[in-house]
Parts: structure tokens; C-alpha cells; sequence
């Protein structure tokens, strides 16, 4: 996803994909993408937020069975980002930053960046 040539869009999901990637990486996929969005644009990147610590204890259990029988294939340690430092990209890069939700049980929230 990472050397994906992204088109400009309207709208960019980031499902369940960052912590897949080292911090970096993750830090420049999200201004790629902002960089290719058309005006009024969003990027919906939904995962989980590591500073919901008693929650993302259960993210982490399900990232490692997901990754470790089969399901998920991983090429580098999951680096799972946080709200503040998705806020900061948007702040930084003049978008509109909003949470709209978290799962019940785990840190799994969806955030929406707009142009």
C-alpha cells in the first residue's frame, strides 16, 4: 500500500492497514494521501489507537492471532498509531480531524480527515 500510486480521489479509506507499516511509513502514506485528495476531499482511516491502552490490550490479542495462523501476513513488527498523532497530520497539513467512534471491546476507532 505503501508504493501504491494513489490517484486523486474524494475519498481515500485507510481500513485496518496502518499497523501493518513501521511509524514512518504510516506518517507518510496519511500525507500522500491527503497530497492526492481532491478539494473537499476525506480520508476515512479506521485502526486501532494505542493510547487506549486497556482496550488496544485486545486489539494487540487479535492482531496476533490474526497474524499468526494464517490469516494476515506481516513483514515488519506492528507499530499501531495513536489518535493525537493522526490529529497532528491533519493539523499540520490543514484538515479537519473528527473521531467518529470506537468499538465496544477494542481500540479499533474510525477517524475522518476533510479538506
Amino acid at each position: 500500500i505503501s508504493k501504491y500510486n494513489i490517484e486523486f480521489s474524494d475519498v481515500i479509506i485507510l481500513k485496518d492497514v496502518l499497523h501493518y507499516l513501521p511509524s514512518d511509513t504510516q506518517n507518510n502514506l496519511i500525507k500522500n494521501c491527503i497530497s492526492k485528495l481532491n478539494e473537499k476531499g476525506i480520508i476515512i482511516i479506521r485502526d486501532g489507537d494505542r493510547e487506549q491502552i486497556k482496550e488496544h490490550k485486545k486489539t494487540k490479542i487479535t492482531e496476533f492471532f490474526s497474524t499468526n495462523f494464517g490469516f494476515n501476513k506481516v513483514e515488519h513488527k506492528l507499530e499501531f498509531i495513536s489518535k493525537s498523532e493522526i490529529k497532528e497530520i491533519a493539523k499540520n497539513s490543514s484538515m479537519n480531524f473528527v473521531e467518529m467512534g470506537q468499538a465496544k471491546q477494542t481500540s479499533n476507532k474510525l477517524f475522518v480527515l476533510r479538506k
